[in-house]
């Protein structure tokens, strides 16, 4: 749905906008009233997982930037809220989770939760909301804890797919998207200490 809508407004493309803002208005339409998007699972009939849900919540973040529909936003905050009360209350996210947001794994998604961490920011700089503010440095800090920086060379900087590194997500991989979606995580925070509210136009069609 965001790339549609970017290449739309890039491309002067009418119908590719109005086919991104369909699969968008579809997602809302799987969004249930505790905030919780369905059909969000890898599998049919899957679990969501942190790194899915926080793909929905950036996309439609980012349409809503693009296209200033406010009902995108409210969505995007209703799920955020609900991801919020989670960290606030247990300190740490699941890598599963279950329509009622309870957790269905004893592991994180380490991607899920740099993903998060840059949502969280980017609504505390549109919203004027802070309280996202200590949880997406809480988010960092635990993936910042398990990077490796020791051992082979090869794996040095990296980012597992879990923690532990045996979780169902990526087991026992560093996948190259984790570490660049905590690397934009970092880049995020530092921009939120610099005082910069709005988002580089370039960032508004990639990322």
């Amino acid at each position: 749905a965001w790339a549609l809508v970017a290449y739309g407004r890039i491309a002067g493309d009418a119908e590719a906008v109005a086919a991104g803002l369909a699969n968008a208005d579809w997602a809302l339409a799987q969004q249930r009233d505790n905030g919780y998007f369905a059909e969000n699972g890898f599998k049919p009939g899957g679990n969501a997982n942190t790194h899915g849900t926080a793909y929905v919540m950036r996309g439609l973040f980012q349409i809503h930037q693009l296209t200033g529909r406010r009902d995108v936003l409210a969505a995007v905050e209703k799920a955020a809220d609900q991801v919020a009360a989670i960290v606030e209350r247990e300190g740490w996210i699941a890598a599963e989770l279950g329509p009622d947001w309870e957790f269905r794994s004893g592991h994180i998604c380490l991607t899920g939760c740099a993903q998060l961490a840059i949502i969280f920011l980017r609504l505390a700089a549109v919203t004027g909301n802070e309280r996202y503010v200590p949880l997406a440095e809480r988010l960092i800090a635990q993936v910042a804890a398990t990077q490796t920086v020791r051992g082979e060379k090869r794996h040095s900087g990296a980012i597992a797919g879990s923690y532990p590194i045996q979780g169902a997500y990526a087991p026992f991989q560093y996948p190259n998207w984790a570490t660049k979606f905590f690397a934009d995580a970092l880049l995020e925070r530092e921009r939120w200490h610099a005082g910069q509210r709005s988002l580089p136009e370039d960032e508004l069609f990639a990322g």
